[in-house]
């Protein structure tokens, strides 16, 4: 009766275990879905106004619309020409995330 064949192989399959979960952890937290807080429409604020405070700050608007998510969704340029997508709370008018589109072009 070996024991050395079953530890080793429980060894590996540990061990491949560990690595998927690895692996799917990662996955997901570089895959994971923007949810924007669920707020009802009375609530929001206008795209009027979001328009203006985004203009005050320096950016130049290129589209602004709604996500099916139910947030703000903006694509503008920043005073250094840095094309910005950002995800607004419709009614805090915060920015909830914001992705530099084009980071690479910039030293």
């Amino acid at each position: 009766m070996s024991l050395v064949p079953t530890s080793t192989y429980m060894y590996r399959l540990a061990i491949l275990f560990l690595t998927s979960l690895a692996i799917a952890q990662n996955y997901a937290v570089t895959n994971e879905v923007f949810r924007c807080p669920e707020h009802t429409p009375s609530q929001w604020n206008s795209p009027e106004i979001l328009k203006s405070r985004l203009i005050k700050s320096g950016y130049k608007i290129d589209k602004l619309y709604t996500t099916t998510g139910g947030c703000y969704e903006v694509l503008a340029k920043s005073n250094a020409e840095q094309t910005i997508k950002m995800q607004i709370d419709p009614v805090s008018l915060r920015a909830l995330k914001t992705d530099f589109l084009n980071q690479a072009l910039q030293k």
